[in-house]
């Protein structure tokens, strides 16, 4: 396995990801024996990093990885992501801080890596499409993930930069997404 340093943060991190979708349901639909041994390869093949989403199989991934990781004996890095209700943004950290306090429960962890924003990101809001003042602006994404980092919640923060280009550009370009 060859393995990288994870953007400016110094870790070194294997070149292939095992995605906590396939253990969640989504791609695999397998038993846990399936599961189990789909983990254990991944470890046994040198993957350091596992990455899933509350919305993977409806925080079904979340789950399997609390019973997954502690079986396999391993400590990978561990990043999750998470989704805003665009509907309801008059406190966007108030609503950062519950989505990810309901991750960190199904993961049974007290922290993880990386927290990511998982919605689109675009010019006008509206579906699962947030703008950039929305994710960099007071009260904003960046300020509630900031929050958990001070907590000591998260160590790296992030945007899976799905979205207009334009858009997806300013915030890496402007905000603290552009250090990790």
């Amino acid at each position: 396995m060859k393995y990288r340093t994870f953007g400016r943060t110094g870790l070194q991190v294997s070149e292939i990801v095992f995605g906590g979708g396939a253990v969640g349901g989504i791609v695999i639909h397998q038993d846990d024996a399936t599961k189990r041994e789909a983990i254990r390869r991944a470890f046994a093949g040198g993957i350091n990093w596992v990455d899933t989403a509350a919305q993977y199989g409806n925080g079904k991934s979340e789950e399997a990885l609390a019973w997954l990781l502690p079986e396999s004996g391993s400590k990978p890095h561990l990043s999750t992501k998470f989704s805003l209700d665009v509907d309801n943004l008059d406190d966007i950290p108030g609503q950062i801080e519950q989505r990810f306090g309901q991750s960190l429960a199904r993961l049974k962890r007290s922290s993880v890596d990386l927290l990511q924003l998982h919605n689109r990101i675009g010019s006008k809001p509206g579906g699962r499409v947030m703008t950039v003042e929305q994710i960099l602006g007071g009260n904003g994404v960046a300020e509630g993930m900031e929050r958990l980092r001070a907590k000591g919640l998260i160590r790296y923060m992030g945007i899976t930069a799905l979205g207009e280009a334009p858009a997806v550009c300013e915030v890496f370009r402007s905000g603290p997404f552009a250090s990790a």
